[in-house]
């Protein structure tokens, strides 16, 4: 057995931490649920990226810990990193956005000016996977939640939220091609990982 999977057995008691008070079934059910998507973000990982063991078992987390925080499914999240950046975190594109999943820094001082994160200077280092996962998934979730339709604010992740508000206020056709792409990979994963269940 892998040595990563040690890390994921107490990943639950941190999670039951934050959670409500429950029956003790639903408890269990909560844990074993956990368990199993950090099992199947850490499969993922392992297989597409190049990090360290100690890294993927902390990116798994910190995707897991994102995704439910913005209410987005894990695998969303990386199909957005697949697509991106093809979970190459030292990527930056000609347009300078970096690291997995190519977050610009215009898209986090508007989150900054939107209140949706603190200031910090931290947010420099946007080629660190677990800034990079964090700050991403609150741009989607804004994006999400701006324009109230996953498809859109996919779009709006590639092109730019004023790009794609332009469009639509002009009643002009938006090309889906991105958003069909990320979805299409996150159907892929989830149908990928419910044919073969998580590596052991």
């Amino acid at each position: 057995m892998r040595r990563w999977f040690h890390g994921i057995v107490f990943a639950p008691i941190f999670f039951c931490l934050l959670t409500p008070a429950r029956s003790a079934g639903d408890g269990y059910q909560s844990r074993a649920a956990t368990e199993s998507h950090l099992i199947k973000i850490r499969g993922v990982l392992e297989h597409e990226a190049d990090l360290s063991e100690t890294l993927l078992d902390d990116l798994a987390q910190s995707i897991l810990v994102e995704s439910r925080k913005h209410a987005l499914d894990p695998m969303l999240l990386l199909a957005v990193i697949q697509v991106e950046s093809a979970f190459d975190q030292r990527a930056i594109s000609s347009r300078g956005a970096q690291g997995l999943m190519q977050v610009l820094p215009v898209a986090v001082a508007e989150l900054v000016e939107e209140r949706k994160l603190p200031p910090s200077s931290a947010y420099r280092n946007l080629t660190d996977p677990l800034l990079n996962v964090k700050l991403g998934a609150s741009y989607l979730a804004h994006l999400k939640e701006d324009f109230g339709d996953l498809k859109i604010a996919l779009t709006a992740y590639n092109a730019g939220p004023t790009w794609t508000r332009k469009k639509i206020e002009a009643r002009e056709t938006i090309s889906f091609a991105y958003a069909d792409k990320v979805l299409s990979v996150r159907r892929f994963l989830v149908n990928e990982l419910a044919m073969t269940g998580p590596t052991a």
